[in-house]
């Protein structure tokens, strides 16, 4: 295998990566998006004010990081549900922002 194969082999991945945080940039509410893991894959300016991190490279990495430890089995229930079943869901849960606030939360998929 040589470089240019590698490099070919990620380019749908960056390409999807992309699309992700142009989708993310234009909505008009706080919007996180995440994997089938659970793990953070990018945040919008807006989400970003809401939970107190200055930037994405400062911000948790697992979406149950940002719950509080009650909510974090119905949490991971909620992501592997959406995964597993394919169609739109969304559940409320608590949010707890950087500096320790505790917001009410709509998760969709």
């Amino acid at each position: 295998m040589n470089s240019n194969d590698s490099h070919n082999r990620n380019e749908p991945a960056q390409a999807i990566a992309a699309s992700e945080r142009e989708m993310l940039a234009l909505a008009p509410l706080p919007a996180i998006a995440w994997d089938a893991t659970g793990r953070i894959s990018a945040w919008n300016r807006l989400a970003l004010e809401l939970v107190g991190y200055p930037s994405e490279e400062s911000t948790p990495k697992l979406v149950t990081d940002l719950v509080p430890a009650i909510d974090r089995d119905d949490t991971g229930t909620f992501i592997r549900e959406m995964v597993k079943f394919s169609i739109p869901h969304s559940c409320v849960s608590r949010l707890v922002t950087r500096s320790g606030r505790v917001l009410t939360c709509r998760w969709h998929s």
